[in-house]
């Protein structure tokens, strides 16, 4: 088989360049509407234009494989190959993480990483609350370098309060701080304030009247 293997390549794809060429004009045409389909198939209107490109590349690839069917180069199925194409191209998706820009991807990555890495140490906890107030008591464990609060909900989850400027010099690094809120809001773990604003007006120990801040549950980063 190794022997073989040694000699015998590439028959398909000169077979397949011979079968183009006779019809050249009529196949290219044929090629660009796979590849428009395929496209169409793989990819969701909300998809990043990032992803759209690449799925242009899985279908490229899908369409040439489709073709070679039609010419009687490969003993396949189209069916077989459309499959083929998808499943490579998810597979992609998988391992980039979603249909998001990278830009996108990173800030979530980012995010993630800094409750990840400071939830417990820079919120202070708060164990009290009244009905007229949405936050009173803090557990007065000290915080160094504080970037808000965090309370407990109660299935156990943590829901945080992040003050607008450590939002800004802390939390977001290097990436722009509406750009940051944006995408949390998008990916479901921001709870947004009234109307449009991202931030939510809460009652904060140590503050005498409602503050702005950014309300997070870091458990539903993506």
């Amino acid at each position: 088989m190794s022997s073989i293997a040694k000699t015998h390549y590439g028959h398909a794809g000169r077979a397949f360049v011979t079968e183009l060429v006779k019809d050249h004009d009529r196949l290219i045409d044929r090629a660009r509407a796979l590849r428009e389909e395929i496209v169409s198939n793989l990819t969701d209107i909300a998809d990043d234009p990032q992803v759209r490109r690449v799925a242009e590349r899985f279908a490229l690839a899908g369409a040439a494989g489709i073709l070679a069917v039609e010419l009687g180069v490969l003993p396949m199925q189209s069916g077989s190959i459309q499959e083929a194409t998808a499943t490579c191209f998810d597979a992609w998706k998988a391992h980039r993480g979603g249909t998001k820009s990278e830009e996108e991807l990173n800030a979530l990555r980012d995010l993630k990483h800094f409750f990840e890495a400071h939830g417990a140490a820079r919120f202070e906890r708060i164990v009290q609350k009244d009905p007229d107030m949405d936050c009173q008591k803090s557990d007065d464990f000290a915080v160094r370098d504080r970037c808000g609060y965090r309370v407990q909900n109660g299935d156990g989850s943590w829901l945080y309060y992040v003050l607008p400027e450590a939002w800004s010099r802390e939390v977001c690094g290097d990436h722009a701080p509406s750009f940051m809120a944006k995408i949390a809001n998008e990916s479901g773990a921001l709870l947004p304030g009234d109307g449009r604003h991202l931030q939510k007006k809460v009652k904060l120990p140590d503050y005498p009247s409602q503050t702005r801040v950014y309300a997070l549950h870091p458990d539903l980063i993506p």
